[in-house]
């Protein structure tokens, strides 16, 4: 590293911690104001539990995919925090800045403060901060635990760090077991070690083995989950999966603008890579090769739980692969601390540019662009039960996603309120039954009034249909082709409430119009 220091580099620090105060406390503002949404209600209801053994007991039974460790954490923040929308996403709030605070510590030993800074940036431009940091949910807790195993790792020659390496590693699958995916990257990175130094850390190879046995704990409980939704998992892996992932969870949204810097520094870090036995030997102006290899080992993670979840019959979605984003952090730090000062120094400019402006535009949306609790959610909730009330019906909400953040926020409400678990329609819609099975294991440990939609038809020949376009929403779909009538009541945004009537009460309804216009006999 160049021992010329730029003004940004003596500030860097300052900055940091600058940035990381912002962010917490923007992410607690932001988490009190948002409404839980459907996986966000299985955190709180399991949370909730009076003991912890009843918490595992319910994890063994398939009722959340979360790890026992992420648990705990809630359990903790909860004792912490009295709103419920903040102690339930504090640990996330909390775990995101910290996480941007790691990689900085991680970069300034191989590079200029002033790159490292890029990687702060990075990790606050992505979908960790706004989305994951608000989330009562085990990824930001995640990518933290992945982080401090990552410092720990590149100071893993004193024993305090190797410890705190295998406890880091133990720590993420205990939070979410699709962690234990990123120990085939710290072993790349650790044999690349090994072959610059000629020697083998034992310590950390053993930090590896402990963490990897840990899954032997945890293994009955991902089994169950295996087994319970089976073969039509909701999100199926996929190479395009693949490719979407990093557009997705760097926040830069489709174009495939987040795939192609993956590509860009994955190619950069390969070059900067030594070539020949004697040019592995550590020099003062770049990382060491062996933290190359990791971040771009971390790069590629989607492609690892991608490729391992298509040969087990897993599922895949692009929050499982969310540790990626370290990757492409500490990979933008190291490429960009290979240019001139000057060029740094633009670069850092650029970024923090561009995060003032996403911050600009994230105030300037006002309180409903946040999802406030009382926001437009909210208020539909209340109208839709206020027109059911006027009406005399029941209330059934045609999306699952819809329905159990519905019920809720709505669990003293008169009027009663239905949710459709269809498993043989939901596979004709949707192609896929998770939902309608995470309504039937949630109902054990939360009261939720669910029903085929036969029974729902048989048992009211006119009800209230809340529905909006997507693949889950099928019921109206069904409902339209089985000959019942929808009159639309009222129109909010992409919500739609309905009055569904059912063919033997339009039938009803027809005869008693010709009755009453048959003249009364004298």
């Amino acid at each position: 590293m160049s021992t010329q220091h730029t003004t940004l580099d003596r500030v860097a620090l300052r900055l940091v911690v600058a940035l990381v105060c912002y962010a917490v406390a923007t992410s607690v503002w932001e988490a009190g104001r948002r409404a839980f949404w459907f996986d966000e209600v299985f955190t709180v209801v399991l949370a909730g539990k009076h003991r912890f053994a009843e918490i595992v007991s319910a994890l063994i039974d398939a009722t959340d995919t979360s790890g026992p460790g992420f648990y705990a954490a809630q359990r903790l923040s909860t004792a912490i925090v009295a709103d419920p929308h903040v102690a339930y996403r504090l640990a996330s709030a909390v775990a995101v800045p910290l996480t941007a605070v790691l990689l900085f510590l991680l970069a300034r030993r191989d590079t200029a403060p002033s790159a490292a800074l890029t990687a702060v940036f990075a990790v606050l431009g992505s979908q960790l901060y706004h989305g994951y940091s608000v989330e009562a949910r085990p990824y930001a807790l995640m990518v933290l635990a992945l982080a401090v195993a990552m410092l720990a790792w590149q100071r893993a020659c004193a024993r305090r760090w190797a410890v705190a390496l295998a406890v880091s590693l133990v720590a993420a699958i205990a939070i979410h077991y699709y962690a234990v995916f990123s120990l085939p990257m710290f072993a790349a990175a650790e044999l690349a070690r090994t072959h610059r130094t000629r020697r083998v850390r034992w310590s950390v190879w053993s930090g590896f083995g402990i963490a990897a046995m840990t899954m032997l704990a945890w293994w009955p409980m991902l089994r169950a989950v295996r087994g319970y939704y089976g073969e039509h998992y909701w999100s199926t892996p996929s190479l395009g999966k693949v490719l979407s992932t990093y557009d997705t969870l760097s926040s830069l949204g489709p174009g495939g603008v987040g795939l192609g810097i993956a590509l860009v520094l994955t190619l950069a870090l390969a070059a900067m890579l030594p070539r020949g036995g004697a040019a592995w030997a550590e020099t003062p102006t770049r990382p060491a090769p062996e933290m190359l290899v990791l971040a771009a080992g971390f790069i590629a993670l989607p492609l690892v739980v991608v490729a391992v979840a298509w040969v087990m019959g897993g599922g895949y979605a692009d929050r499982y692969a969310v540790g990626c984003t370290l990757g492409v952090a500490l990979g933008l730090a190291y490429t960009v601390g290979t240019f001139p000062p000057r060029v740094v120094t633009a670069a850092v400019l650029g970024m923090a540019g561009l995060f003032a402006a996403r911050e600009l535009a994230f105030w300037g949306q006002g309180e409903p662009g946040v999802g406030l609790r009382q926001g437009p959610a909210m208020n539909l909730h209340r109208a839709v039960v206020a027109r059911a009330g006027e009406l005399h019906l029941p209330v059934v909400i045609g999306n699952p996603l819809d329905f159990v953040p519905f019920v809720y926020y709505n669990r003293d409400s008169p009027a009663a309120i239905i949710g459709v678990a269809d498993h043989a329609l939901a596979l004709k819609y949707a192609g896929t039954d998770s939902l309608d099975r995470d309504l039937v294991v949630l109902e054990r440990h939360f009261p939720l009034n669910i029903d085929a939609l036969a029974g729902i038809v048989a048992r009211h020949p006119s009800f209230l249909l809340l529905t909006r376009p997507g693949p889950f929403s099928w019921p109206a779909t069904h409902l339209t082709n089985s000959g019942h009538t929808l009159t639309v009541i009222e129109h909010r945004g992409v919500f739609t409430l309905f009055r569904v009537d059912s063919p033997r009460r339009q039938d009803a309804d027809r005869g008693r119009a010709q009755s009453d216009d048959v003249p009364a006999s004298r």
